[in-house]
């Protein structure tokens, strides 16, 4: 009986690499805005500030009123603004995209075919502040747990919780307090056979195929590229952590990190970051299937129960 339960969660597990695969073409179309965005909001901000800085001495000779401390504040918030409003605006995408790939899944099953992607983000879209509720409880719950001491403990129970995204998009009857429950309900069912899965895809999505594309991007020079290209604004806003942090690597005995070292481990972050992100659809496709079929046993079981109760 264990095996055949085995069995399910890494079907799931192949099924659900397999439907990623064949239309992965629009799902990296999909989620290219919502990721390529944060990090264009990102690097607008910290190049506007960095020439901003660096050239303030010429600035103020030119401009008199820039000697303002009022006025230099107002400038810096005010370059923040572009850049800000871009990363914010793709973050919500990329966090609507948890519930609309739920929807795509739904009808890309039934038509064998992923199109009309805009009519399936309209379906969060149209429930923004519900969905929006539904995040917020979703990271009161992570913040609960925010003490590493806490993260097994925190982990194992958040399990429960794995398919809120597709009970929230599947099930819109239900409010954001039911979609938690609903969750509850199902994975209590297939607990054990449920982390199998989380594992599978976790370790899939967020460490291996991360770390090839890591690997790869080092032995071709990309890191190293990249790095050159930050380092300047690295030394600029974290020279002085990295001279704290190199002082208690010399009392451990331990050799000193270059501006160039921490430029890498950025770059190598956020090629890891881009990489598991542009993955979520793989996700959430893993978890679609699992609650369709977690579902179906609940459905059935209650039908069955209620059947019971009435001729009782």
């Amino acid at each position: 009986m264990a095996r055949n339960k085995t069995n399910k969660a890494l079907e799931t597990f192949y099924t659900s690499i397999a439907l990623y695969m064949k239309h992965i073409k629009g799902f990296l179309a999909y989620m290219t805005f919502p990721i390529i965005g944060q990090v264009a909001g990102l690097v607008i901000i910290f190049v506007l500030n960095y020439h901003f800085i660096v050239n303030l001495d010429v600035i103020q000779q030119y401009l008199p009123i820039f000697n303002k401390p009022t006025v230099i504040i107002t400038s810096v918030i005010l370059l923040l603004l572009p850049g800000l409003g871009l990363m914010l605006k793709a973050f919500w995408d990329y966090l609507v995209a948890y519930g609309a790939i739920n929807s795509m899944a739904e009808n890309m099953i039934k038509s064998k075919k992923l199109y009309d992607i805009e009519a399936h983000t309209l379906v969060i879209n149209h429930r923004k502040f519900a969905f929006a509720g539904l995040w917020l409880l979703y990271s009161i719950f992570m913040f609960l747990f925010i003490n590493p001491i806490l993260w097994i403990l925190g982990g194992l129970i958040f399990v429960f919780f794995a398919l809120v995204f597709q009970v929230f998009t599947l099930e819109p009857e239900k409010n954001v307090f039911m979609c938690f429950h609903k969750s509850f309900i199902l994975v209590k069912q297939k607990y054990f056979e449920t982390l199998l899965l989380l594992l599978l895809i976790s370790t899939l999505t967020y460490f291996f195929i991360p770390e090839i594309i890591r690997l790869l991007c080092n032995l071709m020079g990309i890191v190293t590229l990249f790095a050159n290209l930050i380092q300047n604004i690295v030394t600029l806003n974290l020279q002085v952590y990295i001279n704290k942090f190199n002082e208690l690597l010399l009392t451990l005995n331990q050799p000193a990190l270059t501006v160039l070292d921490i430029s890498k481990m950025i770059v190598l972050a956020f090629i890891g970051w881009i990489i598991s992100s542009y993955l979520l659809p793989l996700r959430s496709l893993a978890c679609y299937l699992w609650y369709k079929d977690l579902n179906k046993k609940y459905l059935a079981k209650f039908k069955k129960n209620k059947k019971i109760d009435v001729q009782v």
